[in-house]
């Protein structure tokens, strides 16, 4: 499990930020499916500093699942998370 300490440690602005980029990208996935995901910084294919063998696993392992399975949101506990719904 990952995560991204600027969710801990944020203001207001960049948690409203945060709130509209990922009701974006959950329309692109909803959209796109896979196409979406995997013009996302994150996503694993990405990945340039990983072993290769750890990569490769990694790649093949995210597209066992389903789009739809990965949700973009604000960090839950988060106190100034938005009510991002969909």
């Amino acid at each position: 499990m990952f995560t991204n300490t600027a969710a801990a440690l944020t203001d207001a602005t960049w948690a409203a930020q945060r709130c509209a980029s990922a009701a974006q990208q959950a329309q692109a996935i909803e959209r796109e499916g896979r196409a979406a995901l995997e013009r996302f910084c994150v996503y694993l294919r990405h990945a340039r500093r990983l072993p290769q063998a750890i990569h490769v696993t990694l790649v093949a392992d995210a597209h066992l699942h389903h789009p739809r399975g990965y949700r973009p949101h604000p960090a839950p506990h988060h106190p100034l998370g938005c009510a991002f719904k969909q």
